[in-house]
């Protein structure tokens, strides 16, 4: 598999953006001509891209992610998914446990934390197939927040490790796209608290479980986005 470029074009941005050094020698900045021409070039290329958005709850994923998959869709196949897939019956399972339900009141952390993985891998197969059929696919969370938001429960046995046993072999992202930001900021937008795993305390655990996870990232397949980014347009590519 070729190296990847990562093209980003910010329109507003309040914060410095910072790169680690692995991925900041694997990226090349382009203007929105220039991005408009490489992405068309790559529709050449048969197989689709699996590019991924990560954070913290409330940085800004959901948006960042459709406003990618929207412009990446004209100028070729492109969907946006993301996880969890709340819509199958697994997924039904984990929305309720995320509302914090009366009925998931005695879930343990391992068995959520394998329902997540089985939310993921009950979608694997279509992941690969799309993929394959050259279309490109722009995902909203997916396994490193699974191992993120478990790891950081500090639940004995549960460390990074044991996490990522049960999502080795899903498809592996071409491009991951780490949205960082103070815990604080995000805490400020809107309907940050409906949901179980929304406190701040253990929202900074999360975002240290993160960061350790971009530190094991030797390939350099991370690029962390540091600030309050309200436009975005990624692409990404591979080369050779």
């Amino acid at each position: 598999m070729g190296i990847l470029l990562v093209y980003l074009c910010f329109a507003t941005i309040f914060l410095p953006l910072s790169f680690g050094l692995r991925s900041l020698r694997r990226t090349t900045f382009r203007g929105m001509s220039e991005l408009a021409q490489e992405a068309g070039e790559s529709q050449m290329n048969k197989r689709g891209a699996l590019i991924l958005f990560e954070g913290i709850d409330r940085c800004g994923k959901t948006t960042q992610s459709a406003l990618l998959a929207d412009y990446i869709s004209s100028k070729g196949p492109c969907e946006a998914i993301r996880f969890p897939d709340r819509t199958s019956y697994i997924g039904k399972l984990i929305n309720d446990y995320l509302l914090s339900t009366k009925e998931t009141e005695n879930v343990s952390d391992q068995t959520i934390h394998l329902l997540f993985s089985a939310n993921r891998w009950e979608a694997a197969k279509d992941i690969e197939d799309k993929l394959k059929a050259g279309t490109t696919l722009v995902c909203d969370r997916y396994a490193y927040s699974g191992v993120s938001f478990s790891s950081a429960k500090e639940t004995p046995g549960m460390d990074l490790e044991w996490c990522r046993m049960c999502d080795r072999g899903l498809p592996r992202p071409d491009c991951i796209i780490y949205l960082d930001m103070p815990i604080e900021k995000a805490a400020e937008r809107g309907n940050f608290g409906e949901e179980r795993y929304e406190k701040i305390d253990f929202q900074k655990k999360v975002r240290e479980k993160f960061r350790a996870l971009e530190e094991r990232d030797t390939a350099g397949e991370c690029v962390c986005v540091y600030g309050c980014v309200y436009v975005c347009v990624v692409y990404a590519r591979r080369c050779g």
